[in-house]
């Protein structure tokens, strides 16, 4: 499952950027600066910095998407209809950081797994700087209880790590990843977003 899920993202992340051919500057804009522009294989999209200094993407389909180490691999919100029931499914995702979380549409996270945890019965672990650790089930998710913990943890957060087992190999990886905020200017934008009642397109 998780290896579909992780496919999947990695040809989302690495959609090419294709040729800017207009910018035009917005009033309404999540942050000032902020230019309505034509990228990613000529479709709108606005694009800011934040004051971290990190660019920002939003699309007219609702995804927004944080640089954090250069284009290829972003912190991306988005949500798209379920091709058999038409429900909404929304997710926050970062392959970089192995992160993979499910979200309600106005922003908040629900569910949290880890991207790359497939051998069978073993558990994994999440830790965001020198706060406890969450232990995983064996599918490498989290309880919802433990989700919601776990974004008031993220949103401030500077350090993730992540422990997981990869099959075939039956031992532990471990991997840390800089947030320094990153997560919190994901999710801030995307509840700005989805606040907005006046079309931004």
């Amino acid at each position: 499952m998780f290896k579909n899920i992780f496919s999947a993202l990695v040809a989302l992340s690495m959609t090419a950027c294709g040729t800017t051919t207009t910018s035009t500057p917005v009033e309404n804009g999540y942050q000032p600066g902020e230019t309505l522009t034509t990228m990613f294989n000529n479709r709108p999209v606005r694009v800011g910095k934040l004051p971290s200094g990190r660019t920002y993407y939003i699309f007219k389909d609702g995804t927004t998407r944080v640089l954090v180490n250069g284009e290829a691999f972003p912190w991306v919100s988005r949500c798209k209809a379920d091709a058999i029931s038409d429900a909404t499914e929304c997710q926050y995702t970062n392959i970089e950081a192995k992160f993979f979380a499910t979200r309600t549409p106005s922003g908040e996270m629900k569910g949290f797994c880890i991207l790359g945890h497939d051998f069978p019965g073993r558990r994994g672990a999440v830790r965001v700087d020198k706060n406890r650790a969450f232990t995983t089930d064996n599918d490498g998710c989290l309880s919802t209880n433990q989700t919601r913990a776990l974004q008031s943890q993220l949103i401030n957060g500077q350090l993730l790590s992540v422990r997981y087992v990869e099959w075939p190999y039956d031992y532990n990886k471990d991997t840390t990843y800089r947030l320094s905020g990153s997560f919190g200017e994901i999710y801030n934008l995307t509840k700005w977003r989805n606040s907005q009642t006046k079309p931004l397109f």
